[in-house]
């Protein structure tokens, strides 16, 4: 296991996925990704604070979604756990609480806080390609626009922008 996320290799595993299944242009259609990689989309009624699993089984891997989240939280959990697939995260199951996919708390004791901060740097690029936002911002210069148009909460889309310097 490593100690520090990954953050270059993340954003690059996202840019090639999406080349891979020629996906350019928003809003990024998940289901298309998770058939290319054949993996199962279940949605499901869990608890409250978990938004999402990814099931490992011998021949057959399952993303479980919280059907009770908004539609946007939906879709960042969705592309989380396929980042933890493809950065080879998995054993046989993960289980982010909401808490670890939005950051809200103490990594101190999680051996696994480079993995969650990977996913989520994962999540971000899939659903927010770098190279679109940069374009699509320089055009609309409109966040609440963006996010509807990416499919994304308004905090999902700021906090990329912030990273891009582009606000």
């Amino acid at each position: 296991m490593f100690e520090k996320p990954r953050y270059s290799h993340a954003s690059k595993e996202a840019t090639k996925l999406l080349a891979q299944v020629n996906l350019n242009s928003p809003p990024i259609e998940l289901k298309t990704i998770l058939e290319h990689l054949n993996i199962n989309l279940l949605e499901y009624d869990f608890p409250k604070n978990i938004s999402a699993i990814l099931l490992k089984d011998e021949d057959m891997l399952v993303v479980g979604v919280n059907k009770n989240d908004p539609p946007n939280r939906q879709r960042f959990s969705i592309a989380h756990e396929i980042g933890h697939y493809i950065l080879r995260h998995y054993n046989d199951v993960f289980i982010d609480t909401s808490e670890i996919a939005t950051g809200r708390f103490d990594y101190s004791d999680n051996s696994n806080k480079a993995q969650e901060q990977e996913a989520n740097h994962f999540a971000s690029e899939l659903l927010l390609p770098s190279s679109l936002i940069q374009k699509d911002f320089k055009r609309f210069k409109n966040v609440d626009e963006l996010a509807r148009i990416y499919k994304v909460s308004k905090e999902a889309l700021w906090i990329k922008l912030l990273k891009l310097k582009l606000v």
